[in-house]
């Protein structure tokens, strides 16, 4: 920026000066085109304010007639560093009191000139939020570093002490984490599952180990590469025993995380409660009694055949969870109404029976001949046509089961 050129100029002492100073006062204002970059100047003779510019008073708050005369050191709080030239920061006192961060640069107006020194100040406010402002996001940067990095110790700490293998493979099939646990069951080494190794150097790898029995290494790899997009959840054998659950789910965006978790001992406990489970039934179903067992809701929790046969139930009367009363109601739907004729002739039978060895034999007051007459016969015909009855039931019961 450049001042507006005086029609009149004064010097220090306020008188009007020669040709020559009026000629040195346009080298001046020539000089103090110094100001480039929308710097405050200041013009000082001896360290006496001579002029200043419009950004210069605003600045500092003041006008040209409340600074002219007085000394540089009324403007800045440092004002007389070493040298003709010099670059420097200090503050620049204002009206208010409170000083403003400045930038200043000092430098004659020429050699033959000593006497007249221009100060370009800069003002640095805005530099210096600009720099506290970076200063701010830089330390919140190193914060969120070191609590992603508190994050990254936590999540390395949690996934390395589950007790499932774990590996996250990306759209490319390469190892994006794979945990200890992952490593070990398969026996590999934390270089061989590291982040970047290919599906296919995994399976390779574990093939090598001998993890697998009785394979075609080659089909085993190629298959898995395969598949390696489908949803899978298999239990498998390992070489040495061990059973392995193996669940692989794929993501939207083509990657997939596989765990890997070893059922050994559960797989051996379900063998042996399925063993016993057996035995329990053999035992049970070879019992000579029938066998039922309740809770404490009347439900049945178990209950043999020999139990079922005696009463004449199907195995859907008797399936767990049937309670009691209904079980009645099966039993007493099979054994049917008293009122039904062979039930009647089943009566008939013990009465006349009951007659023959009560009043007949034991009081002595009947003459009946258990072995003759209508009575006889229709005893017999009923007995033999009760007991056929039931037989052929049993036998239809047996053939339907």
């Amino acid at each position: 920026m450049r001042f507006s050129r005086p029609t009149r100029r004064v010097d220090v002492r306020g008188r009007i000066d020669t040709p020559r100073l009026a000629r040195v006062m346009d080298a001046v204002w020539e000089a103090l085109n110094v100001a480039r970059d929308n710097k405050a100047l200041v013009l000082a003779r001896q360290g006496t304010v001579v002029n200043i510019n419009a950004l210069a008073a605003e600045l500092c708050g003041r006008s040209l007639d409340d600074v002219n005369g007085t000394s540089i050191t009324d403007l800045l709080e440092d004002a007389s560093p070493s040298g003709a030239i010099a670059h420097w920061r200090t503050g620049l006192k204002t009206a208010t009191g409170t000083p403003i961060a400045v930038e200043v640069t000092r430098q004659p107006i020429s050699a033959r000139l000593q006497d007249l020194q221009v100060y370009a100040i800069r003002d640095l406010r805005e530099q210096r939020a600009a720099a506290e402002q970076l200063e701010r996001q830089g330390k919140l940067i190193l914060q969120h570093e070191e609590d992603l990095k508190a994050q990254n110790a936590r999540f390395d700490m949690t996934i390395n002490n589950i007790p499932q293998g774990v590996c996250l493979f990306d759209a490319d099939q390469r190892i994006v984490i794979a945990n200890r646990r992952y490593a070990e069951i398969y026996g590999l080494t934390r270089e061989q599952v590291k982040r970047g190794t290919t599906l296919r150097q995994i399976l390779e790898a574990r093939a090598a180990n001998g993890v697998y029995d009785h394979i075609d290494a080659q089909d085993f790899v190629d298959n898995s590469i395969k598949s390696f997009g489908q949803k899978v959840s298999q239990v498998i054998q390992l070489a040495d025993g061990r059973a392995i659950s193996v669940l692989r789910l794929p993501m939207a965006d083509g990657s997939l995380i596989s765990t890997h978790e070893d059922i050994t001992e559960r797989e051996q406990l379900n063998a042996r409660a399925a063993e016993q489970h057996e035995q329990l039934d053999a035992a049970l179903e070879n019992m000579l009694q029938g066998l039922a067992m309740f809770d404490a809701e009347q439900r049945l929790i178990v209950c043999n055949q020999r139990y079922a046969d005696m009463y004449g139930l199907t195995p859907e009367q008797v399936t767990p969870g049937t309670t009691v009363r209904q079980i009645l109601q099966y039993r007493i739907a099979e054994i049917g109404h008293w009122y039904e004729p062979d039930k009647l002739m089943g009566y008939f039978v013990a009465i006349y029976f009951g007659k023959l060895l009560m009043w007949d034999k034991v009081l002595g007051l009947g003459t009946t001949d258990p072995l003759a007459g209508f009575a006889a016969i229709t005893a017999n015909l009923v007995v033999s046509f009760y007991f056929a009855k039931r037989g052929f039931e049993n036998v239809a019961r047996i053939i339907k089961r």
